[in-house]
Parts: structure tokens; sequence; C-alpha cells
């Protein structure tokens, strides 16, 4: 009946396997997580980067087009199709693509001037300094 006995040694031998074991599992479990806080914290930072790259696109557009938004949601671009290789926002593309669309659509122009109402002296030009009610009643 001696096979069936286990010596000191070899139950040292299986504990420590068993330990290693345990150890490696731990590390490999750890590493998993680390791996997952990262991956999360990188599509965090690429929306918030994506979303920067979006205002930036929008203010290039902004001094052709009334609504910069019209660039994406009237073409079917994207933000990446404004980017250089380095990931900076390609100005030239954006002026070129919003000129585009002003050309197959005059309507959304950006108006530089607004409507002036006259009669009531509103708007953006200056009053005029000729002849005027308060005038006549002046002289």
């Amino acid at each position: 009946m001696m096979g069936t006995e286990s010596s000191p040694e070899t139950e040292n031998d299986a504990q420590a396997d068993s330990d290693v074991k345990n150890k490696s599992a731990q590390e490999a479990k750890r590493y998993r997580l680390q791996l997952r806080e990262a991956e999360s914290r990188l599509e965090a930072l690429s929306t918030q980067l994506e979303g920067f790259q979006r205002e930036a696109i929008y203010q290039a557009a902004s001094g052709t087009l009334s609504v910069p938004s019209d660039l994406f949601a009237l073409t079917e671009t994207n933000v990446a199709d404004y980017l250089n290789t380095d990931g900076t926002v390609n100005l030239d593309a954006v002026r070129e693509a919003s000129e585009q669309l002003i050309s197959d659509r005059p309507g959304l122009r950006k108006n530089p001037t607004r409507f002036t109402d006259r009669s009531l002296n509103k708007g953006t030009e200056e009053p005029s300094n000729g002849p005027s009610w308060s005038g006549l009643f002046e002289r």
C-alpha cells in the first residue's frame, strides 16, 4: 500500500504548483481589468476628440454656411472625411465642401448682413443722416 500514500515532498510540490497557478490567474485577471479600463478610457477620449474635431469643422464652415451642421446633414460625409492623416482638420477640404454645397444650394449661404427695418431704425445699418421727422421740428 505504499503506492496510495503520498510523500510530503509530493504534497509540497502539488501545493507549490497550485500557488503558482493561483498567482498566475490573479495576475491575468488584474491585466484583463487594466485592459478593460484602458479600452474604456480610449473610447471616451476618442469620442471627445471627435467632438472637438467636429466643432473645428463647424467653425471652418461657419464662414460660408448659415448652419454649419448642414455640411454633415446634407452631404454623405463624416468627420473623418475632413481630417488630415495626422488627425488635424483639413480646412481647405472643409471650405471646398462648403463652397460646393453653396453652389448646389445657394439658400444655405451665410447672409453677412441682417434685414434692416428702416421704419424702426433697427438692423445692422447705421441710421441715415438725411431728412427725418425729428429733424423737421429742430429747425
